[in-house]
């Protein structure tokens, strides 16, 4: 019996024809959320420089205006890190409420370049650091949307030891959250 042929669908199972499509819309925003101190001791912080984090609702209203229906957003590590406490999470829980307001899906990138002060990629305690970030975005995030929670662990510019260290802290922070008997978003 050959069992690479396709089967019919279980009742109540979607079709492959019906299945929902994977983004809301072709076209994808996005805001550069560099996030990092340069070579020259300066601070990065493109969704502040931008103004984006002050004009949320307006750049999510043209999103609308022009179909766009899905987005990349940053938390941004270094970001939370550096905001009064709370402060960091508390802006990402703004960003996500104004992102469901205007019918927006999200894909968020929990790093992208930078990180918090005093974190050394390469000690033994950077997988565990970023584990708690990890698990704080998707506790901040868990309930935040009215679809499936898309995380984008890194941009690729970060280099692949960076990517598979985040992947270890995306996951580490789900497993938590399962072992806490919590549900996964």
């Amino acid at each position: 019996m050959n069992t690479d042929e396709p089967h019919p669908p279980e009742p109540g199972e979607p079709s492959p024809a019906s299945a929902a499509p994977l983004f809301r819309s072709f076209w994808m925003g996005g805001y550069e959320g560099a996030d990092h101190v340069n070579s020259r001791g300066e601070e990065v912080l493109m969704n502040r420089r931008s103004g984006h984090w002050e004009r949320l609702e307006e750049d999510y209203a043209l999103l609308a205006r022009f179909g766009i229906g899905t987005i990349r957003e940053s938390v941004g590590w270094r970001a939370c890190a550096m905001a009064e406490p709370g402060a960091g999470m508390a802006r990402v829980a703004r960003t996500a409420a104004l992102a469901r307001k205007f019918g927006l899906q999200v894909i968020w990138t929990l790093h992208h370049y930078g990180v918090p002060e005093g974190v050394d990629m390469f000690s033994r305690d950077f997988p565990a650091q970023l584990a708690e970030f990890c698990d704080e975005a998707a506790r901040t995030l868990k309930d935040s949307g009215d679809g499936p929670l898309s995380f984008q662990p890194v941009i690729v510019e970060d280099g692949p030891p960076d990517e598979l260290i985040a992947l270890g802290g995306v996951f580490a922070g789900l497993w938590k959250l399962q072992a806490e008997g919590q549900e996964t978003p």
